[in-house]
């Protein structure tokens, strides 16, 4: 068993033996140690509700950052890539901030240089250009070939797509007054789904594979490097409509019920 600390392109041929990442393991502990040692200092009485959604985070990034999905997500199947992407860029990142506890937010919004940080960080624009920028530049085929070769550039990958995923949920799920009301919540999430709609029309209709390290990547089950490219693509559209629809859903009825 070859434990490595991130997980990387390889041209060797799949193999289904356990390889741990230990970065991720690293990475769950921490989250896990924080939360603890919060609840150690904060004593009982916390929102239940908010601990299971962290805890539901924890067991996402890990998931999506440990053998066997960053194996795969590495270096082998670009679709594996995707669905990665969806879990750290858009799931993990909403789990994470809905298992804020309460008293987190209101320690922060107490001091005026908190205040001001997460009041700049929560602006609708940030959030969306912020995010745009990275999911874009992520996705660029020569920048992920180069960073895909190395632990240190599949970290900056991951960890970009959660820092973008945390910039995108902010003005949704984080705490009043620094949330959008829920009428203009609606509207956001409705353009948070334009900038997934770029890379996904180049993955879906490209007539030749647009990265390098999938496309030479030893084959899974028979998959070729174009068929793979489509259902990423596919994976990229819907599976992001799918997420934001749900917190669409969720914001319009709200709407609905206080109007």
């Amino acid at each position: 068993m070859n434990a490595t600390w991130w997980c990387v392109a390889s041209d060797a041929p799949w193999s289904w033996q356990w390889r741990p990442y230990a970065g991720a393991w690293a990475i769950a502990v921490a989250l896990l140690g924080l939360r603890a040692a919060w609840e150690w200092r904060s004593g009982p009485g916390q929102a239940r509700g908010a601990l299971a959604w962290f805890l539901l985070a924890v067991v996402s990034v890990w998931a999506a950052t440990d053998w066997p999905v960053a194996a795969l997500g590495a270096g082998y199947l670009l679709s594996i890539h995707t669905l990665q992407y969806l879990v750290l860029g858009l799931i993990a990142p909403a789990l994470l901030l809905l298992g804020v506890p309460g008293e987190v937010w209101n320690r922060c919004l107490v001091t005026s240089r908190g205040r001001a940080l997460l009041t700049g960080l929560a602006r609708p624009g940030v959030g969306l250009l912020g995010f745009t920028v990275i999911l874009v530049i992520t996705h660029v085929p020569a920048l992920l070939d180069w960073m895909m070769t190395s632990p240190g550039g599949s970290f900056a990958v991951d960890m970009s797509w959660l820092a973008a995923g945390l910039l995108l949920w902010l003005p949704v799920l984080a705490a009043s007054p620094l949330a959008l009301p829920v009428n203009a919540r609606v509207g956001y999430l409705a353009a948070a789904a334009v900038p997934h709609a770029i890379p996904a029309a180049f993955l879906l209709f490209s007539d030749y594979p647009l990265y390098r390290v999938f496309e030479l990547a030893p084959r899974i089950a028979g998959i070729d490097a174009a068929t793979d490219q489509q259902i990423a693509g596919a994976v990229m559209n819907f599976g992001s409509m799918l997420v934001l629809l749900a917190a669409f859903s969720v914001a319009f009825f709200r709407m609905a019920r206080e109007a």
